[in-house]
């Protein structure tokens, strides 16, 4: 497998890929890693997410969250559905190097997205956004 170029406009897709998976790690402070980082994104890009969500120091998240994870990932494929193409190249890209628990926590979280590939594929976009909705 090569290795995917990061271009700046994958950012978003990238670290959001990274906080949705990273909480569904087995680990506490992996998990609070994540959250911060979900934060970060959404600050950052001014994501359009219904919670609140805030870091304190002495944070806890608890081991299952998928109920969390599956709200903001729907959230996201519904209210910023420009990320979908960056964000499923980033899950496909990494897929393979999952855990079996992280590549079924992953395929949840996913499942939001899939139904917007279709704004893409009907659209008379130019031949760099094609050939990015082929190679996803």
């Amino acid at each position: 497998m090569s290795e995917r170029k990061l271009e700046p406009q994958d950012v978003p897709g990238t670290f959001l890929n990274l906080s949705l998976l990273n909480l569904g790690s087995s680990d506490s402070s992996l998990r609070a890693a994540a959250y911060k980082l979900l934060s970060s994104v959404k600050d950052t890009f001014k994501l359009n997410i219904a919670f609140h969500l805030d870091c304190s120091h002495d944070m806890c998240i608890p081991v299952n969250c998928t109920d969390f994870v599956l709200s903001v990932s729907s959230q996201l494929a519904r209210n910023e559905p420009h990320l979908t193409l960056e964000f499923l190249s980033e899950v496909v890209a990494r897929f393979q190097s999952y855990s079996p628990a992280l590549k079924q926590h992953c395929l949840a979280y996913v499942s939001p997205w899939l139904s917007n590939l279709s704004r893409f594929a009907v659209r008379r976009d130019s031949p760099s956004e094609q050939d990015k909705v082929r190679d996803t």
